[in-house]
């Protein structure tokens, strides 16, 4: 979580920062949250993201930076089809 605003941080950068080979980390990750690691790291992004959306007055964009998307429009395109909703209207229903 500390490091949900890095856009470069990535299974090699998590594996470097616990010591663990990708293989390792992958079986732990699954066998404690029963995700692979880049559907957790994606759902811990995500839920930052729906957290920014509902507290902040924060520009979407803002948001993608903030939640480590280098990109706001890719950021929108996975929000949409992580939630089913774009982030604009996330924001409006949970508003």
């Amino acid at each position: 979580e500390n490091q949900v605003d890095n856009p470069d941080f990535n299974m090699v950068y998590l594996c470097k920062a616990v010591g663990l080979s990708n293989t390792q980390l992958h079986r732990k990750l699954v066998a404690l949250t029963g995700q692979p690691p880049i559907k957790l790291m994606r759902a811990i992004k995500m839920n930052k993201a729906k957290e920014l959306l509902i507290s902040s007055a924060l520009s979407i964009s803002e948001i993608a930076f903030q939640t480590g998307f280098s990109d706001p429009s890719y950021f929108s395109k996975t929000f949409k089809s992580e939630t089913g909703f774009s982030p604009k209207k996330y924001r409006q229903k949970m508003k």
